[in-house]
């Protein structure tokens, strides 16, 4: 991690930081090129590495030269699509007087960083009302697109945070991410305050469009959060975000610390907060700290936070049934269960790839079995 975090410092500072060992290696060793190529992709970095290295003047490999190369102009052909997409949805929202927060990397590529290419982007991940979804699937499927998450059951949408949605006749990756609430987890999306994070909601231009986006402390808590529960610090380039959210905003800690505490994210935001500061060197102010260490974290947040960053609990089993708890009533509960333990035969079709349906039982099985196994992990909640 030491030769990741040395190369993303630079990536995020280059005034600042000197230039990595193997970024100056990579200029004639094939070698060491190699490793930087690797390391660059396994961070999703590799764009952001061509640009400072063409800002700097630096001549790697022809190997590496043209492969950073090809990633940079990759990311930008992906991100204008995207970005077109944004386009056409914020059109459809402004024709249906919805508010539209755009979240992310959309945000993020657009404000943040050099280059709309520099942010690899997956998908374009939007803000909505729940109750706003629906006029705004059927406006997007009169333009071509098609829901490509069908839910397990019909009802069990209710569980879940996001509609994917992708024209018609494309490959199944989703280009539009429709959410309601912040975090896929059945504990936060009961508990989390979504209009806490609307309420200071600012009016932006990204890539040539206004839209609305994120206010930088409601930005810095849900990228905390998702990078936390989501991803468990897997990749340097969110952090990435993160350094440079803390680095270019003067941000209102205050209002910082309100949105985590009253939202239960004291954790996530703590550890990740701590892991960016050491990999960036960025200072936190030590009242912040003081603050996170010294904040009362209730059981369900030590519940959540250890079963979405344990390793040995981070099981379909363990998943689903801590789930299963986290929701709310009675019948919800046993909506819950019954789309998981038997989800429809499109959805088992799509999930197992099955070519028959006479395979749909021993599917079935399969599924029941890997879960029962997965229940067994060694850890304690």
């Amino acid at each position: 991690m030491n030769e990741a975090a040395a190369l993303a410092r630079w990536l995020v500072c280059p005034t600042r930081e000197p230039i990595p060992i193997g970024v100056s290696a990579a200029q004639s060793d094939a070698r060491a090129a190699a490793d930087l190529l690797a390391l660059a992709n396994e961070h999703a970095l590799t764009p952001l590495l061509h640009y400072r290295a063409k800002v700097a003047a630096l001549t790697f490999t022809p190997t590496l030269a043209a492969a950073v190369r090809r990633e940079y102009h990759l990311s930008l052909a992906r991100n204008v699509y995207f970005y077109e997409c944004l386009r056409e949805l914020a059109d459809v929202c402004a024709a249906l007087r919805v508010e539209l927060i755009v979240l992310k990397g959309a945000q993020l590529a657009a404000q943040y960083y050099p280059t709309l290419a520099t942010r690899p982007m997956v998908d374009v991940d939007v803000l909505l009302a729940r109750d706003d979804l629906p006029r705004i699937v059927d406006a997007l499927r009169t333009r071509g697109y098609r829901i490509v998450n069908p839910e397990p059951r019909a009802g069990a949408l209710q569980f879940e945070n996001v509609v994917l949605l992708a024209r018609a006749h494309t490959r199944e990756h989703s280009p539009l991410g429709l959410h309601w609430t912040l975090l896929d987890d059945p504990f936060y999306q009961r508990i989390l305050r979504v209009d806490d994070f609307r309420a200071d909601a600012r009016d932006a231009e990204l890539s040539g469009m206004r839209c609305k986006v994120l206010a930088p402390e409601a930005l810095l808590v849900y990228l905390a959060a998702h990078l936390a529960l989501h991803h468990q610090w897997s990749r340097l380039l969110w952090e990435c975000d993160l350094a440079l959210v803390l680095a270019r905003e003067p941000l209102n800690w205050d209002r910082v610390l309100a949105l985590t505490q009253t939202n239960q994210l004291t954790l996530a935001v703590r550890e990740t907060l701590r892991r960016v500061s050491e990999h960036f060197t960025l200072g936190v102010p030590r009242e912040v700290w003081t603050h996170l260490d010294s904040s009362a974290i209730t059981r369900a947040e030590r519940q959540t936070w250890y079963v979405r960053t344990s390793g040995s609990q981070r099981s379909a089993g363990r998943a689903f049934w801590f789930d299963l708890q986290a929701v709310s009533g009675v019948r919800a509960r046993a909506v819950f269960a019954w789309s998981h333990l038997f989800p429809s035969l499109s959805y088992m079709q799509r999930r197992y790839a099955l070519s028959h349906r006479a395979q749909l039982p021993l599917a079935y099985v399969r599924r029941w079995w890997r879960g029962v196994r997965s229940l067994g992990a060694r850890g304690r909640v």
